[in-house]
């Protein structure tokens, strides 16, 4: 799989990228340095405004000091150290840029490049005003420039211009003649409500593009023209792949040859007892307990962030009609990381979802199918006794809700298992039926001793794990906490020197991309961070290989 950097620091301009490269075997990724991906000059020269924003990024992508005064191509190149990224990386910048033809000129687009500030500044009424006053020409042309970088041979020093291939995308429209109301795609959130794409009508369409079904949408998308037109050309140079059919297979055998792999997919409705099983055998038996709601969440946060107004159950529902594989990919990525024997996957939710998982996983061990039935009123007491802030106020809500999942194909789910578990009662009993049905042998992780992984090396991504795992342990709740926080609880958990913790390496690692060990929590301004149940069953992965 090919990496691409786009250096950006717009979250929706990148989940358009990653979509727009979904058939194709390539990550992209943001840059990995911490600030701004470049410096943005507000001037009014496209040309101009390229060069500027190439050579900071230039800058950024090969460490050099941000500090000088020179920057010049010469002082970029004869300051880059030869292998830094900048020579072995590809990356891209993309800029958008808008010309309404009734208030620009042969010398100067309006808007132009400047169209990000302008919209924070204009509201539609004074667009409106100045457009009547210059004869109601509504006529607009959206333009998106893409500059991408070529890796080069080590050592050999080029220009800017000659380091980078331009590629160019345009769509021609009209302005609204009234502005409408409608909410953000959940699915596509570059569709939406803030940028100029709420005013832009393309040719040949009534509503804005932001309203239109994403076929048509992309028709008429200028970015799509321009990244699209850049994965063209890496296609045909051979720089990328078209992304082959996966085959998933986990390459580790029981150790013993009277046991078995287990691999369990387990739904359910809500408080049925799905993430309570496989927390259990995560820590009793040592399997790895996968969540598939952290990979919906993960996905979620991956096109609209940790603070977005979108819905999570909008955006499931949205995304499970039309790209099924979405959790089914990222559950996948991860058997196919971690590589253990046992793996309990616990609530996909569609009898797609199963059957992609089916037709993509080769490994040992049986794929063995799991309904848990629990009575609604029981599930709805255990529900209100959890006391989240997420909690169904009445009993009426709660099976709303469920007639809700029925409808997304959980009904099918049901019906298609090849077993069926009682949890109408106490947990213990419900754990000694899981066992007995399956049978299962008990290998409980020591607790007391799980304490003292600290004294061993870990990794950053291992040492924030097992921050988490045993602050559970020793305070006996589960508690969120800013990156200022984790990188001090980091600290105070791991006292060797060696194993010491910035918190600029903590931000880092949780404001660059998502992951699916963590739920997120914003809090007035700061997003705060718990293990999740993947995580959890990860970090104590970790503290069993201790």
């Amino acid at each position: 799989m090919a990496d691409i950097y786009f250096l950006t620091s717009n979250l929706v301009k990148l989940s358009h990228a990653r979509h727009i490269a979904r058939n194709l075997d390539v990550h992209i990724r943001k840059q990995d340095y911490y600030g701004a991906a470049y410096s943005e000059p507000r001037i009014d020269g496209r040309e101009e405004l390229l060069d500027q924003s190439l050579k900071d990024g230039i800058r950024r992508m090969a460490g050099v000091p941000m500090n000088s005064q020179k920057d010049d191509e010469s002082f970029l190149f004869d300051q880059m150290p030869l292998g830094a990224s900048y020579y072995d990386s590809l990356f891209f910048i993309e800029d958008t840029s808008v010309i309404i033809h009734a208030l620009s000129s042969s010398e100067n687009e309006f808007p132009g490049t400047d169209v990000k500030y302008w919209m924070k500044e204009t509201s539609f009424d004074q667009l409106d005003a100045l457009l009547k006053q210059a004869g109601n020409d509504r006529r607009v042309t959206v333009r998106s420039d893409v500059c991408l970088h070529i890796p080069r041979p080590e050592g050999l020093k080029v220009g800017v211009g000659e380091s980078f291939i331009r590629f160019m995308g345009e769509s021609s429209g009209s302005i609204v003649d009234k502005e409408y109301e409608f909410e953000i795609n959940p699915i596509f959130p570059w569709l939406d409500n803030k940028t100029f794409n709420k005013w832009f009508v393309p040719n040949g369409s009534q509503v804005p593009i932001s309203m239109l079904p994403i076929d048509e949408a992309t028709t008429a998308d200028f970015r799509q023209q321009s990244i699209g037109n850049m994965f063209e050309w890496l296609l045909e140079t051979g720089l990328v792949q078209k992304k082959k059919a996966r085959k998933v297979r986990r390459g580790k055998q029981a150790l013993f040859s009277f046991a078995r792999n287990h691999l369990f997919l387990v739904s359910g409705y809500p408080c049925s007892g799905k993430t309570t099983i496989g927390e259990y055998l995560s820590r009793n038996m040592g399997f790895h307990h996968i969540e598939a709601s952290d990979f919906m969440r993960h996905a979620y946060h991956q096109r609209h962030g940790y603070t977005s107004s979108v819905p999570l159950e909008l955006f499931a529902c949205r995304i499970l009609e039309q790209f099924p594989e979405t959790v089914v990919d990222g559950v996948l990525s991860e058997i196919d990381r971690t590589d253990l024997p046992d793996v309990v996957i616990t609530g996909l939710r569609s009898p797609d979802e199963i059957r992609i998982f089916k037709e993509q996983y080769s490994g040992a061990g049986d794929v063995r199918t799991v309904f848990l039935e629990a009575d609604t009123a029981i599930r709805y007491e255990r529900s209100d006794k959890r006391g989240r802030e997420d909690a169904l106020r009445s009993l009426s809500e709660f099976e709303k809700r469920d007639g809700l999942q029925t409808d997304m194909g959980l009904g099918v789910v049901e019906g298609e298992s090849q077993y069926r578990v009682e949890n109408n009662g106490r947990f213990e009993a419900f754990y000694r039926q899981f066992e007995t049905v399956f049978s299962l042998r008990l290998t409980p992780l020591d607790l007391e001793k799980a304490k003292f992984i600290t004294k061993y090396e870990h990794n950053l991504e291992g040492r924030i794990l097992l921050f988490f795992l045993i602050d559970e342990l020793v305070a006996d709740e589960r508690e969120a906490y800013s990156t200022t926080e984790i990188s001090k609880g980091i600290n105070r958990v791991f006292t060797e020197n060696r194993f010491q913790t910035e918190k600029d390496n903590v931000s880092r690692y949780f404001n660059f991309r998502s992951h699916p060990y963590y739920r997120a929590f914003p809090d007035n301004g700061v997003v705060r961070f718990a293990l999740s149940a993947t995580g959890r069953s990860l970090a104590t992965k970790l503290a069993r290989v201790v």
